[in-house]
Formats: structure tokens, C-alpha cells, sequence
């Protein structure tokens, strides 16, 4: 019964923290064709639209669009409201790839679109598709 409590107090207040990491991110920018872009915009659950008028239209194509590709790896990643042993014992690191669609409308709002991740951590490909909802694949990664 006393283990139950301590795993739900921590569970709450894991819910008002934040995660810290140590992050090494390497970001490249690249102009990709709307018509290959359009089948993850059909895919996703929301009604998606390219914004023509992004800060970075006018450096493409007509039927071009920008896409990130972001690489990073995350070190010691922390919830900084446990304890610091307990913080300790489920500190995470791991490797991760995302592909990024930035600039789309949604709702008359300006979105960026996640439609894959991979990462070589099972618990945090299981989070962040029960979190999230994105679609977050397994994937060992050899530096």
C-alpha cells in the first residue's frame, strides 16, 4: 500500500515538473516536393495545408516546402521534481531521428507536423506515442 502511494505522488509530480537533458541536436533544413510531403499531410487526423507565405518560401520552388531532419542525442535526462536518488535511478539517455514539417495551417494556425520519430529507447518510443499520439518507431541507432 505504501509503495502505491510514493508511485503515485511521484506520478504527480512528475505531471508539474519538467525533464531536463543534456542535448546534442544537429538540425538540417531542406527543401523537399509538396506532392511527396502531401501523403504524410493525408495521413495525419487533422485537415493540414501548406503556408505558401512561409519566411522561407521565397527561397524554394512553387511546389517546393521546408523540412527538418533533426538528429540528437539526449543525455541524463531528469525529472527535477524527485528526488535526486530517484531521479538518479530513472535517468534516461537515448538517440533520436524526426522528421519535421514546419509552416503547415491548422485551424488558421501555423503548425509543425512530427509524422516520424524513431528512437532506440522502447520506454520512450512507448511515452511518446501514449503522450503524444506521434508516430514513434524502435530503431538501434551505432555511433
Amino acid at each position: 500500500m505504501l509503495a502505491k502511494i510514493f508511485v503515485l505522488l511521484c506520478f504527480i509530480s512528475i505531471s508539474n515538473s519538467q525533464t531536463n537533458c543534456r542535448t546534442t541536436s544537429w538540425w538540417v533544413l531542406l527543401p523537399f516536393s509538396k506532392t511527396t510531403l502531401q501523403s504524410f499531410l493525408d495521413e495525419s487526423k487533422e485537415e493540414l495545408t501548406f503556408n505558401s507565405s512561409n519566411p522561407l518560401a521565397s527561397f524554394m520552388k512553387n511546389n517546393e516546402h521546408p523540412v527538418y531532419f533533426e538528429f540528437n542525442q539526449q543525455n541524463q535526462c531528469q525529472q527535477n521534481s524527485l528526488p535526486p536518488w530517484l531521479a538518479n535511478a530513472t535517468e534516461q539517455t537515448f538517440v533520436e531521428f524526426k522528421l519535421e514539417i514546419p509552416y503547415l495551417i491548422r485551424q488558421n494556425k501555423t503548425v509543425m507536423l512530427k509524422p516520424l520519430i524513431y528512437q532506440n529507447n522502447l520506454i520512450d518510443v512507448s511515452a511518446t506515442r501514449f503522450v503524444y499520439g506521434l508516430p514513434t518507431y524502435f530503431v538501434s541507432f551505432n555511433r
